[in-house]
């Protein structure tokens, strides 16, 4: 028998939910990933508590619940143009992910630039001397960002104080 799952948001009507390449992510939550050229990517966010799902990611690799106000821009001030405009376009053409939910919220970790390797071919060719850029927030269970996007330069500190304070600002919306 087909799970069927009802969309919130802009869509009102159930569909079938594809059952390859779910990935549990605790807390009763799900993410639905799609393939798109090689590259699994985060499509759906589910809630098994609420039996409902949000389309995190459109089918032009655009995000659907992160909006150009949920980055912190002072943190890209260093970052070339060319990954500013991935971030203004919302673009996850680069890896992706999303942790597991603690406590009501996950981590994203979003990728604006892949280093060389990303170019690479089998042989060993074509690796550029791109560095890569990658940008973290944390979502509630509605794929909502409660802790804005940011570089943090591996500073596990800073990721810490953005986990606390997306959970106090998830736990009060409850």
């Amino acid at each position: 028998m087909e799970e069927r799952i009802h969309f919130a948001g802009n869509k009102s009507e159930e569909v079938s939910a594809p059952r390859k390449d779910r990935v549990d992510l605790g807390d009763g939550m799900e993410l639905i990933r799609e393939n798109f050229y090689g590259w699994w990517k985060p499509r759906y966010l589910v809630d098994k508590r609420a039996r409902t799902a949000v389309e995190f990611m459109d089918a032009e690799e655009h995000f659907c619940t992160v909006t150009v106000e949920d980055i912190d821009w002072d943190s890209l001030a260093f970052v070339d143009e060319e990954c500013k405009q991935t971030a203004r376009n919302l673009d996850i053409h680069y890896p992706t992910s999303v942790k597991r939910f603690k406590r009501g919220v996950a981590q994203v970790s979003w990728q604006l630039s892949p280093d060389g390797y990303y170019y690479m071919d089998e042989d060993g060719y074509g690796m550029t001397p791109d560095v890569e850029i990658e940008i973290y927030g944390f979502i509630d269970r509605k794929g909502k960002v409660v802790s804005k996007f940011r570089h943090v330069a591996g500073n596990l500190k800073l990721i810490n104080e953005m986990r606390a304070e997306a959970e106090k600002i998830a736990n009060a919306r409850i």
